[in-house]
């Protein structure tokens, strides 16, 4: 029989969930380099601790490019959509607020959409991200992004890739995160090269804040183009100075589509989200989160375990080892074409610091392979 939304995990106990808002200080500059777009194994890189990465195509579900799982926000897309299936052409685009085990990486304007570009990476799992035609901000001259959550005094590493083979000519600059241009600290991202764009890869150390803001403006030289602020395919984060007893949520492996997440930009469906908002401290209130797969109330099955897993049934893949299973009513999205991770579980984090648990949601789909739709796995390490 499902349980009511407040389940108790052997050593977790639920609780509410409390926002704090640090102020915004003084931060340290980027250093840039900037690479035409060549391979994933040589562009994405791996080094340190994956904080966040987030994969800004709409037409898109997730995407695992070597080793690094890029998370993709479909819901926001599909809510300006007024009937499934139905045009593009015209759709209002919004990038909200990506999070990620306290990590939040924010994008905060609309665009528009006038469809899906070529493609023109030559490895299928890289080419995912790597999609072009999108992200017109009309009447913004820049945008200012933002990734909040870091660690003070620890060095980062951010990358931003870039793709337009439809618009040879568009041209976007970013600064040093001091408000810098190109040649003072800034750099320019270009649709060269062989694979028609190119990766940008800097480094910083975080401030007192925990946040820093990176500007973003469309270059006077793409002319008659559209202004496309933040004209980006994905972006990801990267602890270089890790202690080990950080906290850390990692996706794994990747879930099972359902019936009705789906981008409709280009007709895949997705498999149903899973993040955890909040960062997972020792005593800490955090929210696991997970997306509806279907536009009804849906049965489903929480496993937890102290280990991954890779185990084929019901028509996906089990990626947690269960040590603990509990019946779950996953609310129906609050209007057809929104999903939008409907269940939120509060938790608070138990002592541990270091220890890992892990997390997927199994839904009963009828229009899902073998009749369920699987998030990804989430692994959370418990920090102090």
């Amino acid at each position: 029989m499902p349980l009511p939304c407040s389940v108790r995990l052997a050593d977790l106990a639920f609780t509410g969930l409390v926002f704090a808002c640090a102020p915004v200080l003084a931060q340290n500059p980027i250093t840039w380099t900037v690479a035409d777009i060549s391979s994933a194994v040589a562009d994405v890189s791996t080094r340190g601790e994956l904080c966040i990465a987030v994969n800004m195509g709409p037409e898109v579900c997730e995407a695992v490019v070597n080793g690094v799982h890029f998370q993709a926000d479909r819901s926001h897309w599909t809510r300006k959509l007024l009937a499934r299936g139905g045009t593009t052409t015209s759709s209002i685009m919004y990038f909200p607020a990506w999070t990620n085990g306290g990590f939040v990486l924010t994008t905060p304007y609309n665009r528009t959409a006038g469809g899906i570009g070529a493609r023109h990476a030559t490895e299928p799992d890289y080419d995912a991200i790597l999609r072009d035609g999108r992200h017109s901000s009309p009447g913004t001259t820049t945008v200012q992004c933002s990734i909040a959550g870091l660690t003070p005094g620890h060095t980062y590493e951010i990358q931003i890739f870039y793709g337009a083979a439809s618009r040879p000519t568009r041209i976007t600059e970013w600064d040093d995160g001091l408000g810098n241009g190109p040649g003072n600290g800034g750099i320019y991202l270009a649709a060269s090269g062989p694979h028609a764009g190119q990766v940008a890869t800097g480094t910083f150390v975080a401030a007192a804040s925990g946040m820093q803001t990176f500007g973003n403006s469309q270059h006077p030289a793409s002319g008659s183009i559209p202004e496309t602020n933040n004209a980006c395919s994905a972006i990801q984060i990267r602890d270089l100075t890790p202690t080990g007893t950080d906290p850390l949520v990692h996706y794994i492996g990747e879930g099972t589509p359902g019936t009705d997440t789906q981008p409709n930009l280009g007709g895949t469906r997705c498999s149903p989200g899973i993040a955890m908002i909040g960062a997972p401290r020792i005593g800490a209130s955090v929210l696991l989160t997970v997306e509806n797969s279907q536009d009804v109330q849906s049965p489903a099955i929480l496993v937890v375990g102290p280990q991954p897993l890779s185990l084929p049934v019901l028509g996906g893949t089990l990626l947690v080892s269960p040590q603990f299973t509990a019946g779950i009513l996953i609310p129906p999205p609050a209007s057809p074409y929104v999903h939008d991770h409907e269940l939120q579980l509060p938790l608070t984090i138990p002592g541990g610091a270091g220890a890992s648990v892990y997390f997927q949601f199994v839904q009963l789909d009828p229009g899902a392979a073998g009749g369920y739709s699987m998030t990804a796995g989430l692994r959370v390490r418990i920090g102090v």
